[in-house]
């Protein structure tokens, strides 16, 4: 047993007492125990250092200063904030390894919501530590998909200078807890027990193929779910067929794919489809993949379908532009196309299912925009929780349509793995729903916190331990809450319609609810109601609900007609706003809309 106060475990095994999260020094507390003011006091001073990060070595100062004031404060941090004080540490797979459990960060969210549904998904994928070292994580996490806005949650830590050398070591703690919860169940703190439905399992291709054993994406039989043969050609390997038999979760059982299967993955041993189970993530297929590819065959592919320098120049103009009139939603504005190789995912997901259709219009040529309208209308449909469930076979086809003119425009050189994988990507949303639900988003924005716990180079792996410890202990405050419905910025300046007094509503210039902020000024003022594209004037609370001041535009038509006339995917072209105030009620909002100039007219086109 080792204590861990020195920031090293020199790949010792560092064992665990009670499970390693309830360990911690109580030994300064006051022997009558604290009053339910000083518990919240504590509760207010823990959620504060854990969210704001503060050194431990400033805590301690911190407590050091408040103690003559409230001496039922602890003297150090590590007391404070339930720090891990020794932990378990394998050396596994050329790396160190240590397991947090499925099980406790089950329960950490059943503390939250006791009735929740859990239904599971599981990622696994590589995260670079630092710049000017080869040391990186490889975290499995996990996430419960009914909980909404759910956090990723730490099942397993790897830390190494490469990937894990074996991946049937690096999951044998996942794998054996995996079939200890699928005999027994979670067992709550009051005995209740909760049965583990794992949904799916989401990786990126190279991930994927190292945790299930199969070849790579430029291997010949690279492909995941079907036994097309690829094709070398123009020193890439491509996918050139659409119509290759399906694999199976029996056959993949079985190893009967030899060409595709070099090992047997432990994770067979599970209830769980070897390939039905694991999607494709479309962040990293359709946004770094197929997107990223489009534009970079625009801006710096052959001559035949490259972009001259001043459309370029014009795209980028207009791209710029348009940052102001994207909500707040949008955290990541789209940048210049001359910082394309640092764009991000979300960066081009804006442009595929939002500006894209409009900065493209009279810039590309019409072979090429057509082009790319049917990769915007199929993925728009797949992540629409309206239209996947009712149109996912048709954006299906046109996919397989969009894969037949990209390999006629841009020759079949470019029907790589991205883009052949496009072919199986809708049966994925008919399965598992929306593309959105089952996607990488939010894994990789945890990814980015979990290497923020990181205070120094030294021992990353004790590190994330303890600060993982500390947060797993964090108190549930109204600042954990899923926010609700709420106001700000009450005003009393109007406009309101001639039949409401202003002495019997209340009037606020912005709405919170749960998932999304309506604002009085744009850009973030614009809804739908049915088929009707609204701009908000003014918020109300009247007559014990939330009602929306708004005027509407005059006329509404197509915006393209091609491959599907736009209306069907509730995107409309918009010119004349009617000047009468009309009232809605917040319950009739279909959705918040981006709202993009257009020449003399305006494009709306809901947020999905």
């Amino acid at each position: 047993m080792v204590n861990s106060n020195v920031e090293s475990w020199n790949g010792h095994l560092i064992q665990s007492q009670n499970e390693g999260w309830s360990n911690y020094d109580d030994s300064n507390s006051e022997s009558d125990g604290p009053s339910d003011d000083e518990n919240d006091f504590v509760t207010t001073l823990k959620h504060w250092v854990i969210e704001s990060q503060t050194p431990l070595s400033h805590t301690n100062s911190l407590l050091t200063l408040l103690r003559p004031h409230f001496p039922y404060l602890p003297k150090d941090s590590r007391t404070l904030l339930h720090t891990c004080r020794t932990y378990d540490v394998n050396e596994i797979a050329g790396g160190h390894y240590h397991h947090f459990g499925i099980a406790k960060g089950i329960k950490s969210r059943l503390r939250r919501h006791q009735n929740l549904c859990l239904c599971d998904q599981i990622n696994i994928d590589g995260l670079p530590l630092f710049k000017s070292s080869t040391e990186s994580f490889w975290p499995i996490l996990g996430l419960t998909t009914q909980e909404k806005n759910a956090e990723p949650f730490v099942i397993g830590l790897w830390v190494g200078t490469s990937k894990p050398k074996d991946a049937n070591a690096f999951l044998e703690k996942f794998v054996k807890e995996m079939h200890e919860i699928d005999d027994v169940g979670v067992i709550y703190d009051d005995g209740k027990v909760y049965e583990i439905k794992l949904s799916n399992v989401i990786c990126d291709t190279p991930a994927r193929a190292f945790v299930k054993k199969t070849k790579g994406h430029t291997g010949y039989y690279g492909c995941d779910y079907c036994e097309q043969r690829g094709v070398w050609y123009n020193h890439r390997m491509t996918f050139p067929s659409c119509d290759a038999a399906p694999r199976t979760d029996v056959k993949f059982k079985e190893m009967a794919y030899e060409d595709h299967q070099h090992g047997e993955s432990c994770l067979t041993l599970l209830n769980i489809g070897m390939v039905s189970q694991f999607p494709l993530d479309y962040m990293h297929l359709v946004c770094l993949g197929v997107m990223r590819k489009l534009l970079c065959l625009w801006t710096s592919g052959p001559l035949k379908t490259r972009l001259g320098g001043n459309i370029l120049s014009s795209i980028s103009d207009s791209l710029k532009m348009l940052k102001q009139f994207l909500p707040r939603e949008f955290l990541r504005k789209v940048r210049s196309l001359s910082e394309l190789d640092r764009w991000k995912a979300t960066e081009f997901r804006t442009i595929l299912l939002y500006s894209g259709p409009v900065v493209f219009r009279d810039k590309l040529p019409s072979s090429l925009y057509d082009n790319f309208m049917l990769l915007h209308v199929s993925i728009t449909i797949l992540c629409s929780p309206t239209l996947c469930f009712n149109f996912c076979n048709y954006a299906g086809e046109l996919l397989l349509v969009f894969i037949e003119h990209m390999s006629n425009l841009y020759g079949s050189d470019q029907i790589i793995y991205n883009v052949h994988a496009l072919t199986h990507l809708a049966k994925h949303a008919e399965q598992f729903g929306p593309l959105h639900s089952f996607c990488s988003f939010p894994f990789e924005n945890y990814l980015q916190s979990l290497k923020r716990l990181l205070r120094k180079p030294h021992a990353p792996l004790p590190q994330a331990i303890r600060r993982l410890s500390e947060k797993m202990h964090r108190p549930f405050t109204k600042a954990n809450k899923t926010k609700g419905t709420h106001y700000k910025k009450r005003h009393c300046t109007g406009p309101l319609p001639a039949d409401i007094d202003v002495n019997d509503c209340m009037q606020y210039h912005e709405l919170y609810v749960s998932d999304y902020v309506l604002r009085t000024k744009s850009p973030d003022n614009c809804v739908q109601v049915q088929e009707s594209i609204y701009l908000i004037q003014n918020i109300l609370f009247y007559n014990n609900s939330t009602q929306l001041v708004c005027q509407t535009f005059y006329v509404k038509d197509n915006f393209f007609s091609y491959p599907v006339h736009s209306s069907r995917l509730n995107i409309w072209s918009v010119r004349d706003l009617n000047n009468r105030l009309c009232v809605i009620n917040l319950k009739e909002v279909c959705s918040k809309c981006v709202l993009l100039p257009n020449k003399s007219q305006f494009v709306s086109i809901p947020l999905l």
